[in-house]
């Protein structure tokens, strides 16, 4: 419903996916520059949802990281020092951001795009499933290299 007179949604969608997936890589390659203390919030996080929830440690850890630290750093980089504070983000750049945010956090959920939102489906239900195993495979760094300090 937002697209412009002469845009290309499919266009959209694929360029969309190239810029969740650098974000997603720079996040993956992010991990050798988090603070242990963090690391070692993420691996008891996990090991105490595994405890009682076997096999929602990694969606914890989703919730955890992506909600409260990657998705508001990309939705609002200059409040989260990404950027400098005056940094002026356009309309179009703002929404593009809210997307990726989306994107981003049904990754780190598990989720796929359904009816609420069909219009983001397609290509980027297929970036979902494509990053689930890197992205569980992101979240279990945590709980490993943690051993190696404990």
């Amino acid at each position: 419903m937002k697209i412009k007179e002469g845009e290309n949604a499919e266009e959209n969608k694929k360029y969309l996916v190239q810029v969740c997936q650098q974000i997603l890589t720079a996040i993956f390659e992010s991990r050798k520059h988090v603070p242990w203390e963090i690391a070692a919030i993420c691996k008891h996080l996990y090991l105490e949802v595994e405890k009682h929830y076997p096999g929602n440690g990694p969606k914890q850890l989703g919730g955890f990281l992506f909600l409260r630290f990657f998705c508001p750093a990309v939705v609002q980089p200059a409040a989260n020092g990404v950027v400098q504070p005056d940094y002026f983000l356009s309309e179009n750049t703002k929404r593009g951001l809210i997307l990726v945010t989306k994107v981003l956090q049904n990754l780190s959920n598990g989720i796929m795009f359904g009816a609420k939102e069909g219009y983001m489906g397609g290509i980027l239900n297929d970036f979902i499933s494509n990053n689930m195993a890197p992205l569980n495979d992101f979240f279990m760094s945590f709980v490993v290299f943690v051993f190696l300090f404990f």
